[in-house]
């Protein structure tokens, strides 16, 4: 089977890299350098806040891929950073964090451990 992926970037990329696993003759097509734009604008983060511990554990595999793809061609594909959350999702997220088993913390919304550059943001921050 042939079949043309448009775009480079995490789906474009996962995709690609899928049907190749699975016997396909893949082009995988990009107008920039892959993973150049991260789906848009000129930052992205890989979270594993989801309202669902499923989403949670499905990111955190694909995160594990995705550093396995980085490792086979040389280069970081994605970097391991943190990430801050807020909204009224937040404890939603973090409950479903907790039951997957996934590394997060909650603190309140002037804790210092943030280190943000604002200080409005209400409600707790994950």
């Amino acid at each position: 089977m042939r079949v043309a992926v448009i775009g480079g970037g995490v789906v474009g990329l996962s995709t690609a890299v899928g049907l190749v696993e699975r016997g396909a003759d893949v082009a995988c097509y990009e107008r920039g350098t892959p993973m150049g734009e991260r789906s848009a604008g000129e930052t992205r983060i890989f979270r594993l806040a989801h309202a669902y511990p499923e989403m949670v554990d499905l990111a955190a595999e694909a995160r594990r891929a995705f550093a396995g793809w980085g490792e086979r061609a040389g280069t970081a594909l994605i970097d391991d950073v943190g990430t801050v959350v807020s909204g009224g999702e937040v404890m939603a997220w973090a409950a479903a964090m907790a039951a997957a088993g996934a590394d997060h913390e909650v603190v309140g919304a002037g804790s210092a451990l943030l280190r943000l550059p604002t200080s409005r943001i209400s409600g707790p921050v994950l």
